[in-house]
């Protein structure tokens, strides 16, 4: 079964695997199997002090389109929003 929380253990994960390149939405989706990431992101943040920051950059989806996306990266220390 793919709980909120076994997506929730993916990403950090998948972050963790990535460093400093970070995850986009697309790759969290169609790599990761996590339909909603900006729930999760929230919830690892605001529920658990994961200190994911948000950046903007394109990506592609399986279909070739090119798309502005979030792209999300794990740095140390808690979470604090308006850093």
């Amino acid at each position: 079964m793919n709980s909120t929380e076994n997506q929730r253990q993916k990403i950090l994960a998948g972050l963790r695997e990535v460093g400093s390149q970070g995850l986009t939405t697309i790759e969290l989706r169609e790599n990761y199997d996590v339909m909603m990431p900006g729930a999760r992101i929230y919830e690892l943040r605001h529920a658990h002090g994961f200190n994911i920051q948000l950046a903007w950059s394109y990506d592609h989806n399986a279909q070739g389109n090119r798309h502005y996306v979030g792209r999300y990266i794990l740095h140390p220390g808690k979470w604090r929003e308006n850093i």
